[in-house]
């Protein structure tokens, strides 16, 4: 439930679109949250928010790059349940669409320094600390994202956590392993 503050008092305001996990809010008004199964925008200083059209999925991290261009990070299903993008989807129009990015597996977390140079995150437990762990994620009754079998027993180091961090110099069109980590 986001909370928003004009400047004398907090006012919460409940979202149709399941638990929150990020938001960002433009100068412009533009706010969007992310939650565990959509996208919410608002363009009323989210005031009301509305579940964006054409992508699904969980997203942990959303950024409101220039303007209203938002960058989402996470597993998505846009269009339909076939066009799965484990990534970064971009909105360049307010979240009425959005252009997908597929970078791997499990994409968690971003960063966005420049308009072309983006980093993403991806990680997941190992089958052996997790082994209990679905073999699927349901974003709906009718969509769902099959979870990578990659794990840390890939990695003769990790203990738990396996991830890498993903970059690419021009927005989005080719990306390189930049980092792996373990633990």
């Amino acid at each position: 439930m986001p909370e928003i503050y004009d400047g004398l008092v907090w006012k919460s305001n409940v979202v149709p679109g399941g638990m929150g996990l990020d938001g960002a809010i433009s100068t412009s008004g533009l706010a969007v949250i992310t939650t565990t199964f959509t996208i919410m925008i608002s363009n009323d200083n989210g005031q009301s928010f509305n579940i964006s059209s054409n992508v699904n999925g969980p997203s942990q991290d959303v950024h409101i790059l220039s303007g209203d261009v938002i960058a989402a990070v996470g597993s998505f299903a846009t269009g339909s349940a076939k066009n799965k993008i484990s990534g970064v989807v971009i909105s360049s129009d307010k979240g009425q669409s959005w252009t997908g990015y597929n970078v791997a597996e499990s994409a968690r977390y971003g960063s966005f320094p420049t308009t072309s140079t983006w980093y993403i995150t991806t990680g997941m437990w190992s089958e052996t600390v997790s082994s209990k762990k679905p073999k699927t994620h349901s974003l709906t009754k009718r969509r769902s994202i099959e979870v990578s079998e990659k794990s840390a027993e890939d990695d003769d180091s990790a203990s738990g956590w396996y991830g890498k961090i993903f970059k690419t110099t021009d927005a989005g069109s080719t990306w390189y392993d930049f980092n792996t980590y373990s633990f």
